[in-house]
């Protein structure tokens, strides 16, 4: 990963109004209690497979197509977040959770780690050990 998070900018004009440039770092992981919005993309090392979480709610692998997805376009999915119980779960706007890793335990981690991979899998390692990964889930493959 280049950073963990986006850079702001604030440049004020001759005309005094100001002008805001969020720049987004290319990452291929997310950390605990990070997020992805819709729009935002996980891209693997080698540039090769795209995670994106869609305008629609769902959260697509690509290469040149879809390889996976979490089959959740219109269920309002806003945002994606990698929790301290482990699970990674996308919820809508009203905190509603309409998709999970179901990777669920009692014993909270802050070294939660979900990473595309070269192989264009989403893998969920927590304390350096997989817990889970798009390629056995119940996504939907292509």
């Amino acid at each position: 990963m280049i950073n963990s998070g986006p850079l702001h900018y604030r440049f004020t004009s001759t005309s005094h109004r100001n002008i805001y440039i969020c720049l987004h770092r290319i990452m291929d992981y997310i950390a605990t209690n990070h997020e992805l919005r819709n729009g935002d993309f996980l891209l693997s090392k080698d540039g090769n497979f795209k995670a994106i979480f869609q305008d629609d709610g769902n959260f697509v692998i690509y290469k040149w197509s879809p390889c996976w997805h979490t089959n959740t376009a219109t269920n309002g999915g806003i945002r994606v977040l990698l929790q301290e119980d482990n699970n990674l779960v996308m919820y809508t706007k009203e905190k509603k959770p309409v998709w999970s890793s179901k990777s669920y335990n009692d014993t909270p981690s802050s070294k939660m780690r979900l990473t595309l991979t070269n192989e264009g899998h989403l893998v969920l390692d927590k304390d350096a050990q997989t817990i889970w990964s798009s390629e056995k889930s119940e996504g939907c493959k292509q």
